[in-house]
């Protein structure tokens, strides 16, 4: 008789853990979005490679950016005391590789040249030109606005130093996170065409 009382005690037991084991678990729905991925583009060229000539040879040093757009999000700043973060939308690329990119394929069009290289890589030999670009601002101003702001030392072979400091506040039309980062692309072109003429 006490087998049979101890059998039917243990039995909701093990019940219980037959329901924690097969179903009992409820999964709640998953809130993750996929994040959209940007990238910044360079000038269009109708360019064929037997029109460049090897010269001038410039590199592009690591572009230096403060630490909040080191961010992979993009940012907005709508006021010099706020900073907005999104998630959704985001870098696909580091931001400084991504502008050193950009302003490096822009320059080789501006300059006519395919001698150039653009940090990571390591310098050419006989560079005419060595450029240090530095950002305080490339971001979203407001809903249709972007701003960017630095300079840039550009070094020549013989040793002279050359300040380009830039400020641009481009206005766009559309209203999508693209047409955003195309303003941005295109300011990023007007200032390569501004460093251009300077090393010219």
């Amino acid at each position: 008789m006490p087998m049979k009382t101890e059998g039917i005690r243990t039995a909701p037991l093990g019940m219980l853990f037959l329901c924690l084991f097969t179903g009992g678990c409820i999964v709640p729905e998953s809130t993750h979005v996929e994040p959209n991925f940007y990238l910044l583009s360079s000038v269009e060229t109708d360019y064929n490679s037997t029109e460049f000539k090897d010269f001038p040879i410039f590199y592009l040093r690591e572009v230096r950016l403060p630490t909040f757009l080191r961010e992979n999000r993009l940012v907005a700043k709508p006021s010099a005391q706020r900073i907005e973060f999104r998630e959704r939308h985001r870098w696909g690329e580091p931001l400084d590789e991504g502008i050193a990119r950009v302003v490096g394929q822009n320059l080789r069009t501006y300059l006519n040249t395919l001698s150039y290289s653009v940090f990571p890589h390591r310098m050419k030999a006989n560079c005419d030109w060595e450029l240090d670009l530095v950002f305080s601002n490339f971001q979203l101003q407001n809903k249709n606005t972007v701003f960017i702001q630095g300079h840039c030392e550009i070094r020549s072979a013989d040793g002279i130093t050359k300040i380009h400091a830039f400020e641009e506040t481009r206005n766009f039309t559309g209203s999508s996170e693209s047409d955003e980062v195309k303003a941005l692309s295109m300011s990023l072109a007007r200032l390569s065409r501004n460093l251009s003429d300077v090393m010219r």
